[in-house]
């Protein structure tokens, strides 16, 4: 594909958001520019989208299974490309520790385009600034997907959250605020949020900022649990790019 430019989300925000919805996502897009940025509906190759976002976890806790989880990773992209649904997945991949934020390791790219995970670009350190990075990842496909509707094209988004621990050092967000942006956001049949736990019960976080029961994973922390996680969110997030997500029921893992 020849290179394009991406698309900056502006203050696109989903219509029908709540005027504290809508001004929150205004306001992180502002102080976070590089979320949601994408390749142009140009680029796309069809006039369906599902707008995958991968929010992981690279706090200094993760050392012992940095290895583990740059391998099952990289499995769980290829299984994305390789499925029936590639042709119409657009991913973007963040990375998130108190010492960094949330750093866009690459912007909404076509599947076949996103670079596997390295030990260069997964480096680890600082601690668990989770809220932030759930509405890091959040807002800014929430931005971008709202620019590709204004340009024509039909999207699902799906944004999955993997951590090794909880909450413990974000400076920007609350689970309050997170619970207020998921809960008027999953209204909303396109949106699908999911938590991935390894090594960890993330099951009370989820329900504190209304993340659904069946959107949550809760894995071991071994190499072969880390990567039958990922292979499980690969899976799940082909069939929602394939079926459509009942509103108010969403079971993203069952």
């Amino acid at each position: 594909m020849k290179d394009v430019e991406h698309d900056r989300p502006g203050t696109a925000v989903p219509r029908g958001a709540i005027p504290q919805v809508s001004s929150m996502i205004i306001a992180n897009l502002m102080n976070h520019v590089q979320l949601g940025q994408g390749v142009g509906v140009d680029a796309l190759p069809s006039d369906h989208a599902t707008l995958v976002c991968w929010v992981i976890d690279r706090t200094g806790s993760m050392s012992g299974n940095r290895n583990d989880l740059i391998n099952a990773y990289n499995e769980g992209l290829a299984a994305l490309k390789a499925s029936k649904a590639s042709d119409e997945i657009m991913m973007q991949t963040l990375l998130f520790d108190s010492d960094g934020g949330t750093e866009v390791l690459h912007a909404y790219l076509p599947i076949d385009q996103v670079p596997d995970l390295s030990q260069s670009t997964y480096a680890l350190g600082g601690m668990t600034n989770l809220n932030d990075a759930v509405f890091d990842g959040i807002s800014g496909a929430v931005a971008y997907g709202a620019s590709l509707r204004n340009g024509g094209t039909i999207t699902k988004v799906v944004v999955v959250i993997m951590t090794d621990g909880g909450e413990n050092d974000s400076r920007y967000h609350s689970e309050s605020d997170l619970r207020t942006l998921i809960e008027d956001l999953l209204r909303e049949e396109i949106y699908t949020i999911a938590l991935v736990g390894f090594g960890y019960d993330a099951s009370t976080y989820a329900n504190k900022i209304g993340i659904p029961a069946g959107n949550v994973l809760n894995a071991g922390s071994s190499a072969s649990e880390i990567r039958r996680a990922l292979g499980t969110v690969s899976k799940s997030t082909t069939r929602a790019s394939q079926t459509t997500i009942a509103t108010g029921s969403q079971s993203f893992f069952n």
